[in-house]
């Protein structure tokens, strides 16, 4: 196959994405503006965080700039389950599994192929 014919076909199968703005409301509407560095008084600059959804193959959520922020979000949308291991321990947040937590640079752009898919208890 040529490259012409390498790129057309490629073009045709990414015209059948779904668009997640019109599937998930509230998706490109960033919390976390382009320019903004955030700052942890122990921990220097950390990046923001956003869902994605592994069936759709997109991003479903703002961005989030810290893990907590993330969690709570996760944590209200019932979008996880929580896995008691000990009663002396506090429950562990677990993603269903169409989900995945990415770390992302300020202009939502995925950073590297860490996937993020449980939270201990303590947070």
């Amino acid at each position: 196959m040529e490259r012409s014919a390498i790129r057309d076909a490629l073009e045709q199968t990414q015209d059948l994405a779904p668009d997640c703005a019109t599937l998930h409301p509230g998706y490109g509407t960033n919390s976390f503006a382009v320019n903004d560095v955030v700052k942890s008084a122990h921990h220097g600059v950390t990046m923001p965080y956003f869902l994605f959804s592994v069936t759709q193959k997109c991003r479903i959520s703002e961005l989030f700039s810290t893990e907590r922020e993330m969690w709570t979000h996760v944590r209200a949308n019932g979008l996880c389950s929580e896995v008691i291991d000990r009663e002396d321990l506090e429950p562990r947040r677990v993603l269903y599994p169409d989900y995945e937590i990415h770390l992302c640079d300020a202009a939502g752009r995925r950073i590297g192929e860490a996937v993020m898919r449980e939270r201990s208890g303590n947070g």
